[in-house]
């Protein structure tokens, strides 16, 4: 699999998690990734999933996104664009990990080395994607460089576009009400190179349980670091 599609993989498929901001998860969480045994036991999250479509190079590919969302971290997974199990991932406040299980490959970085990947001219933007799953980006977004327009037209489906001044990608997000709050019901991100990733919630379920090992996924021993 060559890095410059798993590059696509990580900034599109993860669209908004490159863009993450401050904070991060407690320092017992810092090598979840790397333990080999899998804990049976299970932990309380929400549930999404998602009915996406990345287009790249004017190439178009389905794939479903599976995210469970804890109040420090969101775990992954993608199956569809290359089959059963096509990758699955965790993402916190700070990091950002993945796993590619047919080519055995799998990256583990930082998210301010990731966000190297934009070609932005200001610094980069801060936002904490973990907010944003329970919060609308005005309530979360409040950089000087930042432009949210929100969109109430649909008072059932608030629509908000989020840009940041010197960086080519734009971030689309409609949002349903839950008896928890506000959800992301779909969105739409593109670099700015007529990349883009379209993705529409399928189903959604407040409060279920889920297996640690959703978030604590092991890899093979001799699998193979990708390198930004």
């Amino acid at each position: 699999m060559k890095t410059s599609l798993i590059k696509y993989y990580l900034l599109l498929a993860f669209s908004m998690a490159v863009i993450i901001g401050c904070g991060g998860p407690p320092e017992k969480q810092k090598d979840i990734f790397f333990n080999e045994k899998i804990s049976s036991r299970k932990i309380t999250a929400e549930a999404y999933l998602f009915d996406a479509k990345i287009k790249r190079r004017g190439k178009l590919n389905s794939f479903r996104l599976e995210v469970f969302q804890t109040d420090w971290g969101l775990a992954l997974g993608g199956r569809g664009y290359l089959g059963k199990g096509a990758f699955k991932g965790v993402i916190t406040a700070d990091s950002l990990f993945v796993y590619f299980p047919t080519s055995n490959q799998y990256l583990y970085e930082p998210i301010d080395k990731v966000m190297q990947s934009f070609n932005c001219t200001k610094e980069r933007p801060h936002i904490n994607i973990l907010k944003l799953f329970y919060n609308l980006p005005t309530a979360v977004i409040n950089n000087i460089d930042a432009s949210v327009i929100d969109d109430y037209r649909n008072k059932k489906r608030p629509q908000f576009t989020v840009t940041f001044l010197g960086c080519p990608w734009k971030i689309v997000i409609v949002y349903a009400q839950q008896k928890k709050g506000w959800r992301i019901k779909r969105f739409v991100f593109t670099d700015g190179k007529k990349n883009t990733l379209k993705a529409k919630r399928r189903t959604y379920k407040g409060r279920v349980k889920v297996p640690l090992r959703k978030f604590d996924i092991a890899i093979k021993t001799d699998a193979e670091r990708i390198v930004l």
